[in-house]
C-alpha cells in the first residue's frame, strides 16, 4: 500500500516548514489491513505552542516539498483546521492540524472566493474516481452533479462581480453551459459518471481561462488520475 510511505513522507515534509510539536496517525492508518488503494491518509498534526497557521503558505509549501496540489477542501473549527488534499499523483491526505488560529485572509477577495470553489471542485473530482474505484455509483453520482453546481456557482459569482452585487431580481437570460452535459447518451452507470465528470472538469477549464487568474487546465492530470486509479 501507498499509505504507508507516504504518510512518512508526509510527515517529513511537514517538519521542514511547519514548527511541529507531534504528528499521528489516525483512521484506517492504525489497522493497515482496513487499507486499499483508495484509502487516504488521516493524520494530526499538532504544532509547537499552538501557533497560528497560513492556508496559503501550507498548499504552497506542501506543493514544492511533497508534490503538487490538484484540488484541496478545508473546514475550519474552533483550535483546529482540516484539510483534505489530493496531489496531482493520486495521494489524498486528510490533515488535522491543531492551532490558536488561521491567518485570516480577505473576506471579501473575489480571487480568493473563486479559489476556494477551483480547489473544492478539484478535490471533489478525485473522489468520484476513488468513490467510483470501490463500485460505490450512488455517492460517485452524487458528487459528480455536484461538480456541475460548483461550476455554476463560479458564473454566479463572476456576474455578483461584473454587476457589483449580490441581489438579482432578474436575469439575464445567462447561457449554462454545463447543463448540457446532463445529456448523456445511454450507457452504464459508470460510463454515464465518467462522462458527466470530465464534461464538468472540461467546462471548468473553460471557466477558468475566463477569469484570468493565472489557472492551469486540470482536465488531462483528471485523465492521468483515472489511470492511477486504474478505472
Amino acid at each position: 500500500m501507498w499509505q504507508i510511505k507516504a504518510a512518512q513522507d508526509m510527515k517529513n515534509s511537514l517538519s521542514e516548514f511547519l514548527n511541529t510539536e507531534k504528528i499521528e496517525l489516525k483512521g484506517s492508518m492504525l489497522d493497515h489491513n482496513l487499507l486499499d488503494m483508495y484509502s487516504d491518509v488521516d493524520m494530526e498534526i499538532h504544532l509547537h505552542n499552538n501557533a497560528e497557521l497560513d492556508a496559503a503558505v501550507l498548499m504552497s509549501e506542501l506543493s514544492q516539498q511533497f508534490n503538487p496540489v490538484f484540488g484541496y477542501e478545508t473546514h475550519h473549527h474552533d483550535g483546529c483546521s482540516v484539510f483534505r488534499i489530493c496531489f496531482t499523483n493520486g495521494q489524498r491526505f486528510d490533515l488535522t492540524i491543531f492551532h490558536t488560529n488561521v491567518k485570516k485572509s480577505d473576506a471579501n477577495s473575489f480571487a480568493e472566493n473563486i479559489d476556494s470553489v477551483v480547489n473544492q471542485f478539484w478535490f471533489a473530482s478525485s473522489m468520484v474516481l476513488a468513490k467510483l474505484g470501490r463500485k460505490d455509483y450512488l455517492i460517485a453520482s452524487h458528487l459528480a452533479l455536484e461538480l456541475c453546481q460548483f461550476v455554476i456557482v463560479i458564473q454566479m459569482m463572476v456576474r455578483d462581480k461584473e454587476k457589483d452585487t449580490c441581489i438579482h431580481r432578474y436575469g439575464d437570460e445567462e447561457d449554462v453551459p454545463v447543463l448540457y452535459s446532463l445529456m448523456l447518451e445511454e450507457g452504464s452507470t459508470k460510463n454515464q459518471i465518467l462522462e458527466l465528470l470530465f464534461q464538468a472538469a472540461k467546462h471548468m477549464d473553460k471557466v477558468c481561462v475566463q477569469l484570468d487568474l493565472g489557472y492551469s487546465a486540470k482536465s488531462d492530470t483528471l485523465k492521468n488520475l483515472r489511470k492511477i486509479f486504474i478505472i
